[in-house]
């Protein structure tokens, strides 16, 4: 275990992090020549899955579990975008056809 000075560790913590980072090495950190703190990387540990989670995530993670869309559903890009544009111009047309009989009224 590798051990610096708190002056030295404060002036190059960005620095240690890293080299902590990528070689998983603890450090301690020394005040006054004695220990004060270690810094060492996190232990990565993924939650245990309950037995219904784990069965859960099975039936959804197996291919089986994939559907096919019904005819007639848009999922292609440009098919949706057309239609979002066709829809946006006939209610522009429809909101300018009100502006006119409101200006005509007026």
């Amino acid at each position: 275990m590798r051990e610096i000075n708190l002056r030295d560790a404060n002036q190059q913590f960005s620095k240690l992090v890293r080299e902590i980072e990528e070689t998983g090495e603890t450090v301690l950190v020394m005040r006054n020549g004695k220990p004060a703190i270690k810094l060492g990387p996190v232990e990565e540990r993924a939650p245990a899955l309950s037995r219904a989670q784990a069965e859960a995530k099975a039936r959804l993670m197996s291919p089986e579990a994939r559907f096919s869309t019904p005819d007639g559903w848009k999922f292609n890009r440009e098919e949706i975008y057309d239609e979002a544009i066709l829809r946006h111009s006939v209610v522009r047309k429809a909101w300018q056809h009100d502006d006119k009989k409101v200006r005509r009224r007026g």
